[in-house]
């Protein structure tokens, strides 16, 4: 898999099937059930202690590798910066790779030929699920996110990119970069075998730009709470939220509320919250984000993201209060 076309139910899933080959392996190195349930923090009354199905594990924002892909998958899909991306990058990637090991995803390529899905996964598990085969939980999603990660990586850092990684980040063909590079519409080098581009050359990026590619954003990450002062009295850095922006440029503001408050979501798959902020932690969940705004003739049509910009805590809050009480 190389698409980040996938939904946060799969995402969910092989996160639990990493933890659970995680508590396999620890059981087979010490020989003892209760050493793998007491690392991964399996309460005494988890259905997980008695079928060892990935389902049953407990809340997965319990677990450092979930946090890990977190902002890995922000990093990817909304180019939100994070001091810690390269060490989180590293951590997840020691973890998928020994875990789940070439030999590992072809049994799992094995069990899903033995043994397909019995049924479309679902957003909740069922007692169906325990008839599947856990080869159905991996789709190499945890290994899509981070040779995404890896190559943006290395465009902030200015570092060398291979065709293949500026096709993955342009969701391009390589045949396609490769045509590109050969009439040189974009700068090149040789290095042994390997024909390279560097993304601090602007004629690289400037190509990437072209073709999709959004730089990385590296404005202070919003926390939800003012920064204070610093020690020497200077006034705090601005407060920056992502928020999302339908291709008219329109974003989601607090002008797209009603008496009802905030609509987001597929039409038929609604939801309202009163909160902005709520309303915008929800909608930058959702993998196609989607809300409801008034258009020039005042109508209220669904519009979905097709980028993402950063606006300052202090312009929002300007726009709800200026918002008729």
């Amino acid at each position: 898999m190389t698409s980040l076309d996938f939904t946060e139910n799969q995402r969910d899933r092989e996160i639990q099937l990493l933890l659970a080959e995680i508590g396999f392996l620890i059981e087979e190195a010490v020989g003892d059930a209760n050493a793998a349930f007491a690392a991964l923090g399996i309460p005494d009354d988890s259905d997980f202690r008695t079928n060892r199905h990935p389902d049953h594990l407990p809340d997965l924002n319990r677990f450092a590798v979930t946090r890990h892909v977190a902002t890995i998958e922000r990093y990817v899909r909304h180019q939100a910066w994070d001091s810690r991306i390269a060490k989180d990058i590293k951590a997840l990637d020691v973890i998928a790779e020994r875990v789940f090991s070439p030999s590992v995803v072809e049994s799992y390529e094995e069990e899903r030929a033995e043994h397909p899905p019995v049924k479309p996964k679902t957003e909740v598990a069922s007692e169906n699920d325990n008839e599947q085969s856990l080869g159905v939980y991996y789709l190499g999603i945890l290994h899509t996110l981070l040779a995404h990660a890896k190559a943006r990586l290395k465009v902030d850092k200015g570092e060398p990119l291979t065709l293949g990684e500026i096709a993955l980040l342009t969701n391009s063909r390589e045949a396609t970069v490769m045509t590109a590079a050969h009439r040189a519409n974009f700068e090149t080098h040789e290095e042994g075998s390997r024909r390279l581009a560097n993304p601090a050359e602007p004629s690289v990026l400037e190509w990437m730009k072209g073709r999709g590619y959004q730089p990385t954003r590296r404005e202070p990450e919003a926390t939800g709470v003012h920064a204070a002062k610093s020690e020497r009295g200077e006034a705090p850095a601005p407060e920056y939220f992502t928020v999302p922006v339908a291709s008219d440029g329109s974003w989601f503001s607090p002008r797209c509320a009603t008496a009802g408050g905030y609509t987001i979501g597929a039409k038929g798959d609604e939801i309202r919250h009163r909160d902005y902020f709520e309303a915008l932690a929800a909608l930058m969940k959702m993998k196609s984000p989607k809300w409801r705004r008034p258009n020039t003739s005042g109508n209220r049509g669904i519009v979905t993201a097709t980028r993402y910009e950063r606006v300052t805590r202090a312009e929002i809050e300007q726009i709800l209060n200026d918002r008729p009480k």
